[in-house]
């Protein structure tokens, strides 16, 4: 028998609760407690070195592109937040105390050295997928999933934090053994998460934390999740066979419609009037138009583990892993442009805010940052 997708999948998801001093809400009969390789608790101690700054800012590596962050173990997602003086944030896949959610200024004066330790994850118990941080830069979301057995020690979890925290526990918002994050979106206050073993879809509110699902048929096993003003998206696998469909609900009526879909969609990213998505694991990318997901086309195929992609008013990024490069489409025709860069360590999680695209070189060990 297949497993669930969503348990060999390496791309992330999250959902919402409160732990330590407030208390925790679980779901799904967990008890409360505290959880091993996380935040501090279970025998982990927090890193001691707080970004310490480096040599100066070297020479562009191509034009507009340096690193900003060296030393930092397997960086793998990333997120970016808004402000002016703000910050990029990434998970660190290292074992021990050097593993969990870090963050360096967007814009440093010199190159930063490891970086700020947000949130302390051991990495041979827990995983991190996808990294967030909301509309109002006021948390930075995550999903940690358990190494080996899933426990009520070891719980599936989501999580946040305040992005001026250091070393923290952060706050957790939904942990189980029997539900399933697959990924995560947000719009506004509200967190969706596709559950592929229980096929469905979450929603939750993160100021009051009340929680809705919306149930699929029993052979759907929904996967990646985006969301817009209008509607949420999602990808899945469906029968036995595993055919791959899209589906699009809209958020006032609940209506759901779907679509065939040749190839299943991994990691979604909306913008304007399109939804694009990849395919790591099957080294293909595509988009449809959010009001007509049967309008389907492809522009990226036979690549070798795409990592991330990330969109620009006229342009289409995609960290091409296993090519060390990171790509570039023109947003409207979908034509391959000369790579934006090249000779890159693995290069994985990217994020773009304004005129600056960063990413994380995994294999590196650094933060890149390239200015338009």
């Amino acid at each position: 028998m297949r497993a669930p997708f969503w348990r060999h999948a390496t791309l992330g998801a999250s959902a919402l609760l409160s732990l330590c001093a407030t208390g925790c809400h679980l779901v799904a009969g967990l008890e409360e407690r505290e959880v091993a390789g996380s935040g501090g608790v279970g025998g982990q101690t927090c890193d001691p070195v707080y970004g310490k700054p480096g040599p100066d800012l070297g020479p562009a590596l191509m034009p507009g592109q340096i690193p900003i962050v060296e030393e930092t173990e397997r960086p793998r997602h990333l997120a970016v937040d808004s402000l002016a003086d703000g910050y990029v944030y990434w998970s660190s896949e290292a074992a021990g105390t050097l593993g969990g959610v870090w963050r360096a200024p967007k814009f440093p004066e010199k190159l930063v050295t490891k970086g700020v330790q947000v949130a302390p994850v051991d990495a041979s118990l827990r995983t991190i997928g996808q990294l967030l941080v909301d509309g109002t830069n006021s948390y930075v979301y995550w999903v940690e999933r358990p190494v080996g057995e899933c426990t009520p020690d070891n719980p599936l979890r989501i999580m946040r934090i305040a992005p001026g925290e250091t070393c923290a526990v952060g706050e957790q918002l939904f942990a189980s053994c029997e539900a399933g994050v697959n990924q995560i979106a947000l719009d506004g206050a509200a967190l969706y998460w596709t559950d592929p073993p229980a096929h469905k879809v979450w929603s939750m509110d993160v100021v009051t934390k009340e929680m809705t699902d919306t149930q699929l048929a029993a052979d759907v096993e929904p996967v990646a999740i985006g969301v817009d003003t209008e509607a949420v998206f999602w990808s899945a696998r469906v029968g036995t066979a595993g055919e791959h469909r899209f589906f699009r609900m809209a958020k006032k009526t609940k209506e759901i419609q779907e679509a065939a879909a040749e190839h299943l969609a991994q990691i979604f990213v909306l913008h304007n009037e399109y939804v694009y998505w990849i395919s790591p694991d099957f080294g293909v990318g595509g988009r449809f138009i959010a009001n007509d997901i049967g309008s389907q086309s492809l522009f990226l195929e036979g690549i070798d583990k795409p990592g991330d992609i990330a969109l620009r008013s006229d342009r289409v990024y995609v960290s091409a892993a296993a090519e060390a490069t990171v790509r570039v489409f023109t947003r409207d025709m979908l034509e391959p442009l000369n790579p934006l860069a090249t000779m890159q360590a693995y290069p994985q999680g990217m994020g773009l805010v304004g005129d600056y695209l960063f990413w994380a070189n995994f294999q590196g060990n650094m933060i890149m940052r390239h200015q338009f």
